[in-house]
Order: C-alpha cells, then structure tokens, then sequence
C-alpha cells in the first residue's frame, strides 16, 4: 500500500473513508507520547490523555482543513488535554503562611525552606502563588488581580525561580 499524505488521509476520512484515521493515529502516536511524558508520569494516564486528543480531533474533523498541517492541530488539543488534566488532579496545597504536610514528596527541610520563602514574600506574590496553586490560568490570575498578563507570567516565573534556588541551596 502507498504512503497517503496527512492532506489524502484527512480528505478521504471527510469523504467517508474512516479507516484511514488509524494511518493518521499510527503516524502521529509517538509525537504526542514524546509530548505528553514531559507531564504526566503515569503510563495509563498519558495513553489516556492521548486517547482524548485523537478522539477531540475526530470530532471536528469535518471542519479540518486538509491543506493545513496535522500536528499543530494535535498538539493544541494535548496541551488542552494534559492543562486539564493537571488541573483536576493537582494536590490541593495550603500556601497560606505555612504550608502543612499534604506535600509529602517534599522532606521536611525542603518544606520549612519553602516555607519561610512563601512566607519572606508580599502579599501579591503569597495571592499569586495561592490562586496558581488553586488551578486558576495564568489568563485568569491576570484578570483577577487587574494586572496584565505578561505581567503575571513575569512575576510567577521569577517566584518559581526563587522557590528553586532556596530549595537547591538546602540540596547543595
């Protein structure tokens, strides 16, 4: 059998043809195996995750235009799935002014150094780390706090750059 171009398989799925999606599954399963294991540590959960994505992308494959690549599609519906994922499965925290013992790969001297961190900073950054932790998007923090969005993207790298280095120095 010929190789069909990701634009052959996507027409011939339109036109009926469903079972030239396992030829676009076989092709693209790997990627986002690659993608997904960035994140998710579980074998079940990352299959199930990209289980999701090929059936999201089915769903719309109608309205799919087959002159534009495949991959790009796939991925925004990966990062959507495993957000999502990560969302809904993240352990709750308490990142008040100390933090309790529901984080319990952290020994316990990572934790006091996290702790006299979180609570070393401003009221801001304590909200921000707080409504991150809550599972709110970057977008939502932004809006809630009136602050624009490249500004909570600037302030939450460099508060998570700050968690690291007091957590490394105590390794070290």
């Amino acid at each position: 059998m010929e190789k069909l171009s990701d634009k052959d398989i996507i027409r011939n799925i339109q036109q009926g043809q469903i079972d030239n999606y396992s030829h676009l599954v076989h092709r693209y399963v790997g990627r986002l195996q690659m993608y997904v294991r960035q994140f998710i540590k579980k074998v079940e959960d990352r299959d199930d995750i990209i289980q999701t994505t090929f059936i999201n992308y089915y769903k719309v494959i109608d309205r799919i235009d087959p002159d534009r690549p495949i991959w790009p599609y796939l991925l925004t519906i990966a990062k959507h799935e495993v957000a999502q994922f990560l969302r809904t499965h993240m352990k709750n925290v308490s990142l008040t002014e100390d933090i309790k013992d529901e984080k319990a790969e952290y020994n316990i001297d990572e934790k006091n150094i996290i702790e006299k961190t979180i609570a070393k900073l401003n009221k801001r950054d304590k909200q921000i780390i707080k409504l991150l932790y809550q599972g709110f998007t970057y977008k939502e923090i932004a809006e809630k706090l009136e602050k624009p969005l490249n500004t909570i993207k600037t302030i939450i790298r460099r508060l998570r750059l700050k968690l690291t280095r007091k957590n490394d120095k105590t390794r070290g």
